[in-house]
């Protein structure tokens, strides 16, 4: 280990040259008394940030290390906690140091606890779960905490100690020891540092045991504190889920639909998204996959729409029918998805995702296989936003190219359908269809590619119909 890990003797502040000298002592997995002494000292040059990059570091190291050479877990574990007590002996006072190890203080018994902990949720991650080892490690991380809650009364950081003793008790498989912990935490710190988390916790643990109405609560605790909470997200979540699980389907959508408006909403405007978090658009995704269950398992669309009168406009309306059709799909109940999508093209005909759900709605029927159907969404979705409609005119040259696209190829479909039942049989009602979807399309898609032949196909139909004059002035075109 070099004797200084900067270009002088004076103070270290390289951290690479800090990391490089902690790094030459993990090679044996040992410090032997040179390294002890060289590790002391560089300590003592360094700050208390410093330091704690050190043992960070030191615990990085570890992780790789066991990683890389499972068998050899217990040696870095012994090398980790020789370069802890190392660090923490070279910022202390030589005479706390000594008289600590006879008559640990409240300082080394709450070291003593974290570095067990941290053992214990390392060797909990290399062994996918807790086992043995972590357990036994967790268990002597309970112990520190114990003794150091129970001998120091008025220990100040006392909140932290319950909040670090119920991690413990959890790792070391005590989960009544860990809820005690959580729940002396805040009734005696109800505004501390970790209150909002040990709230959360109590509400996980009380979900997981089926008690829905006190797992609210608890998260109804979190919640109080604010968005400022990091956990106030999903602690909305998780309290419409517990509502959920109790029938409350009001309150749970009330929850729900509040945590959509805090995840996809900003100025009233909803959020592209391309600007949600992955994070913030799995949350999203789960929660409008919440929702279409309890819709499903209601009564549907109408059910919906009874959530959304209560709270008001929605500007992520079209998100919460794309998602519960896509639940009946998913079910394989077509015709209820298709319904779904429907309702909502009608509900709010000139919404930007209205054409779009249209398009869903003849998806779902041809899934179905109603042939019919299919048809008539075909049509109802080229009346309603095709060339000739109120929509289309308002847009102007902003069609979305999704819609422009889907009215593209329908039109093309009703035509050709209308035009080979009028070949095969002769009826003047389909050929009059036939044409009216061929003017149509050229109306809007004159300059396609396949307008040309279009164009030909609307000649040819309007000759073999004895419209002699009109079909001359097509083929002319």
């Amino acid at each position: 280990l070099p004797r200084c890990a900067s270009t002088g003797c004076g103070r270290v502040t390289d951290f690479a040259a800090l990391d490089r000298s902690l790094r030459e002592t993990v090679q044996d997995f040992t410090l032997d008394a040179g390294e002890k002494l060289e590790l002391r000292e560089l300590g003592r040059q360094l700050d208390a940030g410093r330091i704690r990059f050190l043992r960070n570091r030191a615990f990085d190291i570890a992780r790789e290390a066991m990683l890389a050479v499972p068998a050899q877990t217990l040696d870095v574990l012994r090398w980790l906690e020789q370069v802890v007590k190392t660090l923490d002996a070279a910022n202390e006072a030589a005479p706390v140091v000594s008289s600590a190890y006879f008559s640990p203080g409240e300082s080394c018994l709450r070291r003593l606890g974290d570095l067990r902990l941290e053992q214990a949720a390392t060797l909990s991650a290399v062994g996918d779960g807790p086992d043995a080892a972590s357990q036994a490690k967790a268990r002597e991380a309970v112990a520190a905490y114990q003794e150091l809650l129970h001998d120091y009364p008025d220990y100040a950081a006392r909140d932290a100690a319950l909040y670090q003793l119920a991690r413990a008790s959890e790792l070391a498989g005590e989960p009544v020891a860990a809820m005690a912990a959580l729940d002396e935490l805040v009734t005696h710190h109800p505004h501390g540092a970790h209150a909002d988390e040990a709230q959360f916790r109590r509400g996980e643990a009380y979900f997981s045991a089926q008690r829905y109405a006190d797992a609210g609560q608890a998260y109804g605790a979190v919640l109080a504190i604010g968005p400022a909470s990091s956990f106030y997200e999903q602690a909305l979540y998780k309290r419409g889920w517990a509502q959920f699980k109790r029938g409350d389907n009001a309150a749970s959508s009330r929850d729900f639909l509040a945590l959509l408006d805090t995840l996809l909403v900003q100025d009233s405007q909803l959020r592209d998204a391309a600007q949600l978090t992955r994070p913030e658009q799995e949350l999203s995704d789960d929660t409008l996959r919440a929702l279409s269950l309890m819709f499903a398992a209601d009564e549907g669309a109408t059910s919906l729409q009874a959530a959304l009168s209560q709270r008001g406009p929605a500007p992520y309306e079209s998100r919460l029918y794309s998602a519960l059709g896509d639940l009946y799909v998913e079910k394989e109940r077509f015709q209820d998805g298709a319904d779904v999508y429907r309702s909502f093209a009608r509900r709010q005909p000139l919404d930007p995702e209205a054409p779009i759900l249209l398009g869903k709605a003849t998806a779902a029927y041809g899934k179905a296989g109603f042939t019919a159907l299919v048809l008539e969404s075909k049509q109802e979705l080229v009346e309603l936003y095709g060339p000739r409609s109120a929509y289309w005119a308002q847009r102007g040259m902003n069609i979305d190219p999704r819609v422009s696209a889907a009215v593209q190829a329908n039109l093309l479909d009703l035509a050709r359908h209308h035009h080979a039942l009028a070949q095969k049989q002769g009826g003047d009602a389909d050929r009059d269809a036939a044409v009216r979807w061929y003017r149509e399309y050229l109306d809007g898609f004159d300059a396609t590619a396949e307008a040309p032949a279009t164009r030909l196909l609307l000649a040819d139909l309007l000759l073999e119909g004895s419209r002699y004059a009109d079909a001359a002035d097509e083929y002319e075109k």
